[in-house]
């Protein structure tokens, strides 16, 4: 389990169905058995985007009412956008061309490698 406090973080998981790997990002649980995403974090959504595998996201539950349902799998090629906050709208899923998830990537010269 891993706490995104803020920024974007990509992640690569070796498939363990009795360890999945959570990420928690203010309120989203994005869970994965073998697979690589991307979670980034900033103040008004959630947003990932898979590139191998398939992930669950959860969305936040509101703080008065009934839980939200989680979105169905992402697969690769895929991005969740989560909304976060009262009255935010529902999340969006929607499959990306490939120079879209390019761009989406450009950002990670490896910095730091954790194995």
């Amino acid at each position: 389990r891993v706490a995104l406090v803020r920024g974007e973080a990509f992640f690569t998981v070796a498939k363990n169905a009795a360890q999945p790997f959570v990420v928690h990002a203010n309120g989203v649980d994005v869970r994965a058995v073998g697979t690589a995403f991307n979670v980034r974090l900033d103040a008004a959504q959630v947003a990932v985007l898979v590139t191998e595998g398939r992930v669950q996201v959860t969305p936040p539950s509101p703080a008065a009412g009934p839980a939200v349902a989680e979105l169905p799998l992402l697969e690769a090629g895929q991005q969740a956008v989560v909304a976060i906050g009262p009255g935010a709208p529902p999340p969006q899923v929607a499959a990306l061309p490939a120079e879209a998830i390019a761009r989406a990537l450009a950002w990670q010269p490896r910095l730091l490698d954790f194995d």
